[in-house]
């Protein structure tokens, strides 16, 4: 519960928690606030080998109840015990595959077999899902996690070119008629040594804020001082 840790115990190290009494998430903020590094989520023997995917405020690993028995059977077996979490992505290829929940919709209908399911089953657990920017994804009011965190006004495009002439360098060179979009390109020179040498360049551009339907019109060009290679740049505020 909220408070009920000693930081002097916890900071700086994984705390091992029982699951049940509040909510899982909830028992991450609480070896947050004392300073804890990461948590251990262990299933006591009501929880079985059930594990449950939630969106922790710091770095978790949930653990059913064998599991989570001989790490703390380690811990305290052990003076200074040790221990790391680290993401192991997304894995393919598991066995056994998920499975349909035991309390969800499986279908056909146990009272009259010739009524089918929907297409789709509820209620589901471990779901993938995006939130909007009213709540964090716990739904606790300490956690003040919104959306994607990427800047909105930042947008890079790569595009790829091909030689189709002689061996040359080309430079790049940027006119725009508006200044509310700073537009930069990344490698700012290209080198062809070959025909049908293709080569690549990363465009970035950072606008600021403007009205609604306002449009702008730029150029960018690479040349070689004889040939020149234009793209037209085009910008609208939605």
């Amino acid at each position: 519960m909220t408070g009920s840790l000693d930081p002097s115990k916890a900071a700086g190290k994984i705390v091992i928690c029982d699951r049940g009494g509040n909510s899982r998430a909830q028992k991450g903020v609480v070896v947050r606030d004392a300073g804890g590094l990461g948590m251990i989520l262990a299933n006591t023997e009501y929880y079985g080998e059930e594990l449950v995917a939630d969106p922790h405020v710091l770095p978790s690993a949930a653990l059913g109840q064998k599991a989570g028995d001989e790490v703390k059977k380690y811990a305290s077996s052990v003076r200074n015990p040790t221990a790391a979490i680290a993401s192991g992505g997304t894995q393919l290829g598991i066995q056994p595959s998920p499975v349909v929940a035991a309390f969800s919709s499986r279908g056909p209908n146990p009272l009259d077999p010739r009524v089918l399911k929907p297409d789709i089953i509820a209620p589901g657990v471990n779901i993938l899902a995006g939130w909007t920017g009213a709540v964090g994804p716990t739904g606790l009011s300490s956690d003040k996690r919104r959306g994607a965190g990427r800047s909105t006004n930042i947008v890079k495009y790569t595009r790829t070119v091909t030689n189709v002439g002689n061996p040359g360098t080309y430079v790049v060179s940027i006119s725009s008629e508006s200044r509310a979009v700073k537009i930069s390109v990344e490698p700012g020179v290209l080198s062809f040594s070959a025909v049908n040498e293709k080569k690549s360049y990363t465009v970035t551009f950072v606008a600021r804020s403007m009205p609604s339907g306002t449009t702008s019109f730029a150029r960018l060009e690479w040349s070689d001082g004889k040939h020149k290679v234009k793209s037209p740049i085009v910008f609208t505020w939605t």
